[in-house]
């Protein structure tokens, strides 16, 4: 069986929710999973620093960050986004992934909190 990507997208670390899912996925199933964070927590709050996978402020990580993304077959999307471009990241998902990914939109919260 060919490897399946879950690449989850979240804007801030949500208290190491999303990473904690990732590892999830990476311990108990078949499925490979990675986690893109837009601000880090250490840039936010450095007394509540979460493990992180990929920092989108780290510029290095970006050309890896496109790529996982062309290859991804599940997006999980961690906050409230705007999918075509109007996002922090300037993407427009839905022309930057494969035909038949799918997306999945967990909010955390509310969009205007």
């Amino acid at each position: 069986m060919s490897e399946r990507l879950v690449l989850h997208i979240s804007k801030t670390s949500l208290a190491g929710a999303p990473i904690r899912i990732v590892n999830a996925l990476n311990k108990y199933t078949d499925y490979t999973a990675r986690l893109i964070n837009f601000m880090p927590s250490s840039l936010m709050d450095d007394t509540n620093v979460f493990e992180e996978d990929l920092n989108w402020q780290n510029y290095s990580v970006r050309p890896i960050v496109m790529d996982l993304i062309k290859k991804a077959d599940i997006i999980h999307f961690h906050h409230f986004m705007d999918l075509e471009f109007f996002n922090p990241f300037l993407i427009n998902f839905f022309k930057e992934t494969k035909p038949n990914c799918k997306f999945l939109r967990h909010f955390h919260s509310d969009k205007q909190f």
